[in-house]
């Protein structure tokens, strides 16, 4: 199940089967954009953070709205669920990063993250457990920051010469990545908060960095229209080029075979990894797709009772559309 957020206010959550591809559920909930989709770890549930200042937490299911959290006091720019899906952070346009309890929608400790001098574009959890390096906040002030379990500033990452865009926490949490408005993307040391390297490659600002479930890739996706993978070092390995506007989001399939890239052309599109190859496109709304995001593996236990009678069938495939995932 794939998840994509847009500007037209609405979530469309996919089913990528043997079948085909096909859209099952349109969320319709929100008053403005989209801008960061997240499903909680054990896939039950799906967050939604929008320009309406509001986060949504769904029943994917069902489609459902569990909880509305009034959460900032302008435009909502990200979402992340903490590791054991207890927890919410959010990145706010009035430059806070707010802690919220997924079960009861209020404040939850370590609670605000304030320090940032412009709005804060992205904040995450990391998916190690380390009580001094446990929260990561982007911000249009240029930099990044790590947070502790307390909500005390533990680290300042400073180095881009824009407005920084995206993050991503490496699976180990041992190293963070960072995209930005200058066009190039920053690997840090988490503990030591030195920069690893910096990755150059997009002719224009770098707006989505994702590493591999695995972690032997990491993708990135510029407003040029074009997607980057490369090695955990820095070394370019692929390009992924067939968008006619800016890459928003980028995320990979929890087996890793398979990345998609959300775009401000209306579609997001499927890749094969190895070879570069579009495997599909997904059309179906009616303005830029801003924010992706996979559903993780399911339980063994786990069945998905979100196919309708009569899907929406909005993916254009490269090949036959049965035989789509052979691709990979």
């Amino acid at each position: 199940m794939l998840a994509t957020g847009s500007r037209d206010g609405t979530v469309r959550l996919w089913e990528l089967g043997s079948r085909g591809i096909f859209c099952v559920r349109c969320l319709q909930g929100h008053a403005d954009s989209v801008n960061g989709v997240a499903y909680s770890p054990d896939s039950g549930l799906l967050a939604t953070a929008s320009a309406d200042s509001t986060v949504k937490v769904w029943e994917p299911i069902s489609g459902r709205i569990q909880q509305t959290i009034a959460a900032h006091a302008t435009g909502v720019l990200s979402v992340s669920f903490s590791p054991d899906g207890k927890k919410l952070v959010t990145a706010g346009e009035d430059g806070v990063g707010l802690v919220w309890d997924v079960a009861s929608g209020q404040p939850a400790k370590p609670g605000m993250l304030r320090g940032h001098g412009g709005a804060i574009t992205s904040a995450s959890w990391s998916p190690i457990w380390q009580p001094s390096r446990l929260l990561l906040t982007t911000s249009m002030d240029r930099t990044a920051r790590i947070w502790s379990n307390n909500g005390v500033e533990e680290c300042l990452l400073r180095g881009h010469s824009d407005e920084v865009t995206s993050s991503a926490w490496a699976p180990d949490g041992a190293s963070v990545a960072t995209t930005s408005q200058d066009g190039s993307s920053k690997l840090w040391d988490v503990s030591s908060g030195d920069l690893l390297a910096t990755l150059e490659g997009h002719r224009d600002a770098v707006m989505a960095v994702v590493y591999s479930p695995a972690g032997d890739y990491l993708a990135t996706g510029g407003a040029e229209g074009s997607a980057l993978l490369w090695t955990p070092e820095g070394k370019l390995l692929q390009q992924f080029s067939g968008h006619q506007k800016e890459i928003m989001d980028v995320a990979f399939a929890p087996d890793g075979r398979c990345l998609v890239t959300a775009s401000e052309d209306r579609t997001a599109k499927l890749w094969n990894v190895k070879s570069g190859d579009c495997l599909a496109t997904l059309c179906g709304h009616d303005d830029g797709i801003v924010t992706a995001a996979f559903r993780p593996q399911p339980d063994s236990g786990h069945v998905d009772r979100t196919m309708p009678e009569a899907p929406d069938n909005s993916a254009e495939y490269s090949k036959d559309p049965s035989k789509w995932l052979n691709e990979l």
